[in-house]
């Protein structure tokens, strides 16, 4: 069974329709990737399953069960975490404190912490620096990883490579595919196509709100029509 199945939703914001009837399925321990251009409705689409937007029709299922119309938090406690795009970090706050916040009021949160610390260990190292003063990597890093502290079934990550040096983008890309090792499913959003292609196992494209094209990452990686438009290949 998908642990998360999208079905014909349409999300509308202020007045303007951003998605139309997008369907797609997220079989456990997997990563998926979602393509598209900018303003496709990419985004909008990661924070309607994150339960920040409101779906205007259709359903969505997590674990079998829907979570259309739950509120956010809730739905982050019910195993589905969103690192947003921008990275949205309490600056002014340190960067245990950070994580201590992704951890919410569960119990035991400890053992997630060593979790975090042992895919991040930078974090360990900074854990009493203001988060401000980080690097942008680092930033993506205490983004991720205060997702990480709710102790996700799946995760949503919106561009984490988005404004990184090469080394912390390649990096990210590794701790991705060591994220879906340790048994977290994962759902990518990333403007690096050809990266997210190689460590994906399916790939959707959205464009002005649909799914046009979906298949294996791999085989999406040589498509010519995604070369042309997001690889910069013919």
């Amino acid at each position: 069974m998908a642990l998360l199945q999208v079905e014909n939703i349409s999300v509308t914001l202020g007045g303007v329709p951003i998605l139309h009837e997008v369907s797609f399925s997220v079989e456990p321990q997997r990563i998926v990737t979602i393509l598209g251009a900018n303003g496709a409705g990419k985004t909008t689409l990661l924070r309607a399953i994150s339960g920040i937007y409101p779906v205007r029709q259709g359903s969505i299922h997590f674990d079998g069960l829907p979570i259309h119309g739950q509120p956010a938090h809730q739905i982050v406690q019910s195993g589905l975490s969103h690192a947003p795009e921008g990275r949205q970090i309490f600056s002014s706050m340190t960067v245990w404190e950070n994580l201590q916040l992704g951890a919410g009021r569960q119990r035991g949160w400890q053992q997630d912490l060593d979790f975090v610390h042992g895919i991040f260990p930078i974090l360990q190292l900074r854990s009493k620096q203001q988060a401000g003063t980080l690097s942008g990597g680092e930033q993506q890093m205490l983004c991720i990883g205060r997702a990480l502290m709710a102790r996700p079934r799946l995760l949503i990550l919106d561009e984490p490579s988005l404004g990184l040096a090469p080394q912390f983008v390649q990096q990210i890309f590794r701790v991705i595919e060591t994220i879906r090792q340790h048994g977290v499913t994962v759902v990518l959003v990333e403007q690096n196509a050809r990266s997210a292609l190689r460590i994906a196992d399916e790939a959707f494209v959205l464009e002005h709100g649909r799914i046009v094209l979906s298949g294996p990452a791999s085989q999406l990686l040589h498509d010519p029509a995604v070369q042309n438009a997001y690889l910069g290949a013919a």
